[in-house]
């Protein structure tokens, strides 16, 4: 503003307007409190100069109204997520929320409009991009999940408690979506007064961004919010320990969410399974194999057959072993839709079930519940010195005499 020609500066209220010529085609306009500039604008010179102080009277109304908080002592928090809309959806393929669902005492899913969402898109959003001229083609958001009276220390840390992280790992296990924190933001005051601070969360972070596999049901709908609540009531009473197979096949599973390719997800899929069915080092594919259709049978699935889970199995190893590259064929997709079901209705039968739960607390209970058939062995003769010896098939060979 030092080298270009200053057009007027006048008061407003306890802002200073200044209009500026920034070029033959641009008027630039910015606001300033106690010397310190707050916002600029760049509008067309075409409109003239009284058009454009008209402009810069608008923005500096709307930010007077915003009124300083006050003690932040006082001052509400709430923690936000918010979902946009897929941009593979229509609207019509969408059932949306008409009221705010409660999810639990401190969390709620409100549904959402145009009416604050570009409040949270500009608080998320890098500075620079979609400016009023712009089209957003984001659209109206599909739902919110808030989190209220969420832990006020440190003051700018987002979910803290990751009650909100939770709270969107849980609905993954009702319905694969791709809710993430790309929107995630902690409001303190009353966001409908305006009189309230807007502090982005792990918007850059892993959380940022996810994928489902069904990208068309990737919206949770009013009855899988109740199922949820269920969920989120068992899993406060009897919470998944962070260090159990079931705790840690669940994070597995939130890790494969949190990557789009699907061919990254087959690996953190089968070895959250492993987690869950394997009792020893020993016999893994087998143990794999013979367990998984048992799995699938208890949690009442469409029978998976012992040879569908060795190419399950195939599938799994050839791709940690670097075998399988140059993309995936649609019977692969199909292959790791059917592991992701069987995991995650396992997870959340877990969290619903304490008898269910309880058959995965150690190796004895695993093989108890999931027994193997026997080991089966066949007589080899060794090239070398034509001794005859047993070879298991599935925990290797031992010679006999």
């Amino acid at each position: 503003m030092a080298n270009e020609k200053i057009l007027r500066r006048w008061q407003r209220g306890e802002l200073t307007c200044v209009l500026w010529q920034h070029d033959a085609e641009t008027i630039k306009g910015g606001l300033m409190r106690n010397g310190v500039g707050i916002a600029t604008a760049d509008i067309l010179a075409l409109i003239g100069e009284e058009h454009a102080a008209r402009i810069i009277e608008a923005m500096a109304d709307a930010s007077l109204q915003q009124k300083p908080l006050g003690s932040i002592e006082k001052a509400p928090f709430v923690d936000y997520v918010m979902v946009v809309t897929p941009g593979n959806l229509r609207e019509n393929d969408i059932q949306r929320l008409t009221q705010s669902f409660k999810l639990a005492d401190d969390l709620v899913v409100h549904p959402m409009g145009f009416e604050y969402a570009p409040m949270i898109y500009a608080a998320c959003d890098p500075p620079g991009m979609n400016k009023p001229e712009s089209i957003d083609l984001r659209g109206r958001p599909l739902y919110a999940f808030a989190r209220t009276d969420p832990p006020r220390k440190p003051v700018w840390q987002w979910d803290s408690d990751q009650r909100l992280q939770i709270c969107m790992a849980l609905s993954r296990l009702v319905r694969p979506t791709s809710i993430s924190t790309r929107y995630a933001v902690r409001i303190i005051g009353d966001l409908t007064s305006r009189r309230c601070t807007i502090m982005p969360g792990p918007i850059r972070s892993l959380l940022a961004s996810a994928w489902t596999s069904d990208p068309d049901n990737d919206f949770l709908r009013k009855e899988d919010l109740l199922e949820l609540r269920k969920l989120i009531a068992m899993h406060d009473e009897e919470p998944l320990p962070p260090k159990s197979r079931p705790g840690q096949s669940f994070w597995y599973f939130e890790y494969a969410s949190l990557s789009e390719l699907v061919d990254m997800r087959i690996p953190y899929v089968s070895t959250a399974l492993e987690t869950l069915l394997s009792s020893s080092g020993d016999r893994s594919t087998q143990q794999f194999i013979q367990r998984l259709p048992l799995l699938a049978n208890a949690l009442g699935l469409p029978a998976i057959s012992n040879s569908r889970a060795r190419k399950m199995w195939g599938l799994r190893s050839a791709l940690v072993h670097g075998e399988k590259h140059g993309g995936l064929e649609p019977k692969h997709f199909a292959l790791y839709s059917e592991l992701e079901t069987v995991l995650r209705l396992a997870i959340r039968r877990c969290i619903s079930d304490l008898t269910f739960r309880a058959q995965f607390d150690s190796a004895e209970t695993i093989d108890a519940a999931f027994p193997l058939p026997a080991s089966t062995a066949k007589l080899l003769t060794c090239p070398a010195c034509s001794e005859k010896f047993e070879e298991s098939l599935d925990a290797g060979s031992k010679p006999t005499n």
